[in-house]
């Protein structure tokens, strides 16, 4: 059973892409005085990490590090993130732009999907957060949850956890 906004990807399409063409996402800052952005290609190397001590986000941001950060949305293909949809919405809100092919790949729709569809166990799982479904994937002993260089980088290891599971099949918004 498929969703309308869904993509099944397949180990064809991810090698015909470059590694920054894949990128994981993270935006923080609701909950401290400090706004953080993370960027991370598809093979976890940092690409973005900036904190800022101004909300809301892009302000204390330079009009280089905005062309930095839209540079690298313009050269995404795959955009992944965990409840990606107020990542999104941010970066909106904040004048940047996603490429219109873009397939902005949601982790925790996905994983709620995969709940779904029965193919994780529900009773396994601890909090269907990032913390609890990276640990039922066998990622532990994290340090960091909510820095987004840290939740980007868990986000494209359950991805790459959830690839191996799910044949491929990804909700996407």
């Amino acid at each position: 059973m498929a969703v309308d906004n869904s993509i099944t990807l397949t180990d064809h399409m991810l090698t015909q892409i470059t590694e920054n063409q894949m990128i994981s996402l993270d935006i923080e800052g609701a909950v401290r005085n400090v706004t953080q952005i993370s960027i991370i290609n598809g093979n976890g190397a940092e690409l973005y990490n900036q904190m800022t001590p101004f909300l809301p986000f892009p302000k204390g941001h330079s009009e280089e590090q905005h062309k930095i950060i839209q540079g690298l949305l313009d050269q995404a293909v795959y955009i992944i993130g965990f409840g990606i949809n107020s990542d999104l919405k941010i970066l909106s809100e904040a004048g940047f732009f996603i490429r219109p092919d873009a397939k902005c790949i949601d982790v925790a729709g996905t994983f709620d999907w995969m709940k779904r569809m029965r193919l994780v166990d529900k009773k396994q799982v601890a909090a269907c957060n990032l913390k609890g479904v990276a640990e039922y994937f066998g990622i532990k002993a994290i340090q960091g949850y909510h820095m987004s260089n840290v939740d980007a980088t868990v986000t494209l290891e359950v991805f790459k956890k959830m690839y191996d599971l799910n044949k491929g099949y990804f909700c996407i918004v």
